[in-house]
């Protein structure tokens, strides 16, 4: 049975991403930005675009930009997506840092190497992703600030 059908797994397509994002009058360039469904990561991207072209550099946009999904192989495609090809190791959650160490996360990734902060698999409902007052997440206003 596909996950389609028994998680209601579906991708937003960027073109529609990108088509919505491009009717916001100004992204707000210092915000941090969470995708608590990432899917394979198509709002990371569309957003790390925009923040590029608002003049942000890659690694800055990166750094604002943080992902969670439930399944594994949509994250390693979403690392894949933002850091490019590469290494891409799962690291279970009693090899990382007690900060990163909740309920509700299964893996997080490295990719050549070096420990992607911005990237979880998780479960979106359990795991605590607390962030900066300015955080805003991708839902049915297309943002929404968390609380």
């Amino acid at each position: 049975m596909s996950r389609k059908r028994t998680n209601d797994e579906f991708f937003t397509p960027e073109h529609f991403i990108a088509l919505h994002i491009s009717t916001l009058i100004d992204i707000d360039i210092d915000a941090i930005y969470l995708d608590r469904n990432a899917g394979e990561g198509n709002w990371a991207v569309v957003v790390i675009s925009c923040l590029e072209k608002k003049g942000k550099t890659k690694e800055q946009a990166l750094s604002q930009v943080f992902c969670i999904e439930l399944f594994e192989d949509n994250c390693i495609k979403i690392v894949e997506r933002l850091y490019g090809q590469g290494i891409i190791v799962s690291i279970l959650p009693d090899k990382l840092p007690e900060c990163y160490q909740k309920p509700g996360l299964k893996c997080m990734f490295e990719h050549n190497g070096e420990l992607v902060e911005n990237v979880f698999c998780g479960d979106a409902l359990k795991y605590s992703m607390n962030f900066k007052e300015q955080t805003r997440t991708f839902g049915r206003d297309l943002f929404e600030e968390i609380p």
